[in-house]
């Protein structure tokens, strides 16, 4: 959950501790999968090539939506249980439209500093008179502009929750999973060319992986001895496996699969499935682990980089810096030549890139964001009903 309303509280017991473990690997996953998409010697991703070099890419993509799927997880796990808060979606906002206006001012100074000589036509792009406009409103309104589709849909859940929440208390749990059922038919629906527009959007995705937070909460011993946690590794492994074979089969073109499936973009989005049931059996495993004996220097450690995931993902997805970030970091290595070598440089280019915007979400965090929120909140008076 990238939730700033849900900071790591100082001494966390071994299962909360395992919550913010899975908010690292998660945003781990998000970055990587942003790699993906933007550094330049990786390809394109909408190049369908039938490949496996662009397969293979996209399985890295693949698993960004199970980082996403945890984060989701997380939040119908805990929400689930916990009163409707309108402080909450105030600090998400906040903290947003703060990262946000912070990234503009920053791109404008740079930009300002900039000789015409340095300049390049790509550079330019956002200051274009056409441009400039909706530059400055993905600035200042990134919910209205769709800078974060990840926090406006955190924030529907944040409104939905207390209908989502009661709905799951009051019906049977054979109707709650039921429910789960039809949702996931939903995204098998948007495969296929049954018809063209579908009930499935990120929307009704970010609801069902609420609900299954709601139920492996309200549910806990549903799972817990039916599926040992072999079964669920060996789950994780076989829709990893799957995916190959499936995206490399689509990318093929065969007339008879354009007869079933839509384009490749709705069909990478109906594959979601997969990466939910990664997330969810992710999700299961790590909660069991037994972290009570962790070392307090390991524990402090973990806690301060997972309060910066929120921070993380608002720094380096916004639509200002996305390209601008990648291309600099993969301009830091030679363009590899071989397979190896670009997994290599891959992996340091991701874990790199993740600690520098940690830092410099913490920084912005401690000595900004936070302060100013709590001042905010102190005298608007944002109760938490």
């Amino acid at each position: 959950m990238l939730d700033p309303d849900s900071k790591p509280i100082p001494h966390p017991d071994s299962r909360e501790l395992n919550i913010e473990i899975l908010r690292i690997v998660s945003m781990l996953l998000i970055v990587a999968c942003h790699a993906v998409v933007f550094i330049p010697w990786l390809g394109s991703k909408d190049a369908y090539e039938p490949s496996w070099g662009l397969i293979t890419r996209w399985v890295v993509v693949q698993y960004g939506q199970v980082g996403v799927t945890i984060f989701f997880l997380i939040t119908g796990f805990f929400l689930s249980k916990r009163t409707f808060s309108k402080r909450r979606i105030f600090k998400v906002w906040f903290q947003t439209f703060c990262y946000s206006a912070l990234i503009l001012i920053a791109v404008v100074l740079i930009k300002a500093l900039k000789t015409a000589e340095t300049r390049t036509p790509d550079s330019l792009t956002f200051w274009q008179p056409q441009h400039l406009v909706p530059t400055i409103l993905q600035g200042i309104f990134p919910f209205i502009e769709g800078s974060y589709w990840f926090v406006t849909a955190y924030i529907v859940l944040i409104l939905l929750s207390p209908f989502l929440n009661s709905m799951a208390q009051h019906v049977a749990q054979s109707q709650f999973e039921k429910l789960i059922l039809l949702l996931f038919f939903f995204a098998i629906w948007a495969t296929f060319k049954i018809r063209y527009y579908t009930p499935w959007n990120s929307y009704v995705y970010a609801i069902l992986i609420y609900l299954i937070g709601c139920w492996l909460q309200m549910y806990p011993n549903a799972l817990h001895a039916k599926v040992q946690s072999w079964k669920l590794c060996v789950a994780c492994v076989f829709c990893t496996i799957i995916m190959f074979p499936i995206l490399h089969i689509i990318y093929q073109h065969s007339t008879w699969l354009t007869l079933l499936f839509q384009n490749p973009g709705t069909i990478q989005s109906s594959l979601r499935i997969l990466p939910i049931i990664i997330g969810t059996a992710v999700f299961i495993l790590v909660r069991r682990i037994d972290m009570r004996h962790a070392p307090e220097v390991l524990k402090k450690c973990i806690l301060k980089i997972s309060s910066a995931t929120f921070g993380v993902y608002l720094l380096h997805q916004h639509p200002l810096t996305c390209r601008f970030v990648w291309a600099k970091a993969s301009a830091l290595f030679p363009s590899p030549d071989s397979a190896i070598l670009k997994a290599l440089t891959f992996v340091v280019i991701v874990i790199l890139m993740y600690l520098t915007l940690t830092l410099l979400a913490s920084f912005l965090d401690t000595l900004i964001i936070h302060p100013a929120t709590k001042i905010i909140i102190r005298h608007i008076k944002v109760d938490n009903k």
